[in-house]
């Protein structure tokens, strides 16, 4: 059975392994905070891609 006016598009955009580095500087003494996380980001219509993105 053919399904007609059926398009899947991708509506997700992530990257993983991404390094956030937090420095915090009080007079002499310095904290330094490094993050590792995964980001998915995505979006409720294909309108919203830019082009580069569309399939």
């Amino acid at each position: 059975m053919a399904h007609q006016g059926v398009e899947f598009v991708r509506t997700a955009y992530g990257k993983n392994a991404v390094k956030v580095l937090y420095i915090r500087r009080e007079g002499t003494h310095h904290s330094i905070i490094e993050l590792k996380a995964d980001v998915q980001l995505t979006l409720k219509t294909r309108k919203r891609l830019p082009a580069w993105r569309q399939l």
